[in-house]
């Protein structure tokens, strides 16, 4: 159907195939939706955003998704690292920033704010 990333593509932590099942499910909106009614894919940009055990762990599984977004021509940013540095910074204390194990609390909310902001200066991004 026209784009497809890595053929099968099951990280080895989805066992659930989770991921796999919404990346095709957003590809399908992007060649079903987004190109048919007119709009172009490069001006899509995805921003994924650790989970509270990638912050405890200092994982980055999404590094993974946001390759596979790459293949397709989708712009996309693993905001692990700044999310990281800065709960890091700020004494470690995941707590603060998630409510359970995905869902954010205010600081992170913030926190995002400036993370993305911060990838699209340093990218030079503009409306299209």
């Amino acid at each position: 159907r026209g784009i497809v990333p890595t053929p099968d593509y099951v990280p080895a932590y989805d066992t659930a195939h989770v991921e796999r099942d919404n990346l095709r499910a957003f590809i399908t909106f992007v060649q079903d939706d987004w190109e048919v009614s007119g709009h172009k894919r490069s001006h899509i940009i995805v921003f994924v955003s650790p989970t509270r055990a990638d912050i405890l762990e200092n994982k980055r599984p999404n590094t993974d998704l946001a390759a596979q977004l790459g293949l397709i021509q989708i712009k996309a940013y693993d905001l692990q690292p700044e999310y990281y540095r800065d709960i890091m910074s700020h004494g470690g204390k995941v707590s603060d920033y998630y409510f359970d194990s995905v869902h954010y609390l205010e600081r992170a909310h913030a926190l995002a704010g400036r993370a993305v902001a911060a990838r699209i200066i340093a990218d030079g991004v503009t409306a299209p």
